[in-house]
């Protein structure tokens, strides 16, 4: 339990250290043992909350606020099209030619296949990063810190109480033999 009084006002943060001039950035700063994520809305407004994504606890300021890919200083225009924003498109068709037969267009362009698994690398990589990231932000949680956990867990929270169990009989029987 920390001994920092948390009905107190800290300063949190200089105003020039909370982005805004090149758009919204993301700012984190750990305030009374608390990861807070900083950022300014298009108006100016600092706005803050908890760096935790509160499904995963992924830290928000990990996170981009955009996935547009365009060159440096080129904005959308202000009626929201943005040509000159880089758009993948990937073509992955799969037509009927007959009543027992299709045409997979991919089987003729490995240039579809090169991107799917380029694109699968990425997310590994990427999967890779956030865990390392993850690992950290467990490890200096408050014992018996809860996570949200939704439906789509289910998989996933089943597969980790299995390992549970295995690492509890794992431990059980190295301390019956010692």
């Amino acid at each position: 339990m920390s001994t920092i009084p948390r009905d107190q006002r800290y300063v949190a943060a200089y105003g020039r250290e909370i982005g805004g001039e090149n758009g919204p950035e993301l700012f984190s700063r750990t305030i009374c043992g608390e990861s807070i994520l900083f950022w300014r809305t298009r108006a100016g407004q600092v706005t803050a909350m908890s760096d935790r994504c509160v499904h995963r606890r992924f830290p928000l300021s990990q996170y981009k606020l955009h996935s547009r890919i365009a060159p440096v200083g080129v904005l959308p225009n202000a009626d929201g099209t943005d040509p000159d924003a880089f758009h993948v498109e990937v073509v992955y068709a799969i037509t009927p030619e007959t009543e027992t037969s299709t045409r997979d267009f991919a089987l003729d362009d490995s240039s579809v296949s090169d991107f799917l698994a380029e694109q699968n690398r990425t997310v590994v990589l990427q999967n890779v990063a956030a865990l390392d990231v993850l690992e950290t932000v467990i490890a200096s949680e408050p014992p018996g810190y809860q996570e949200l956990s939704i439906n789509i867990d289910t998989g996933g929270l089943a597969a980790r109480r299995t390992l549970a169990k295995l690492a509890s009989r794992s431990s059980a029987s190295a301390v019956a033999s010692a």
